[in-house]
């Protein structure tokens, strides 16, 4: 298995999601979410995957939790953290695209 590192501060993120109560429940999601913008802006779209969260994840969560309760957890975060990720790889509107194909064509008719 490859060892992956992480930077003090994508690590200080992860550790404030990790340590919570419900790493993917209503109080503590946002926690995910703030680690997860920050994989995008500071540790490079292209370094992070679900691999790689889940090599932390596999270390973190059984420590923590009954091990079928920390398999759950880590399919359901590595799947949101995955389609975060491709999202923000493939967001961009295709403005030259809609130009060309607009979504709603206006219908001609007497008016």
């Amino acid at each position: 298995m490859k060892k992956y590192k992480m930077s003090p501060h994508l690590k200080k993120y992860y550790d404030r999601w990790v340590t919570s109560d419900t790493p993917l429940g209503v109080p503590d999601i946002d926690k995910f979410y703030d680690f997860i913008k920050v994989c995008v802006k500071r540790g490079g779209k292209k370094h992070w995957n679900g691999a790689r969260l889940r090599y932390f994840l596999e270390q973190d969560f059984p420590q923590r939790f009954p091990k079928d309760y920390a398999d759950q957890l880590i399919i359901k975060a590595v799947s949101i953290f995955d389609h975060i990720l491709y999202y923000e790889r493939s967001s961009g509107f295709n403005y030259s695209f809609e130009q060309i194909e607009p979504a709603v064509k206006k219908e001609s008719g007497a008016g």
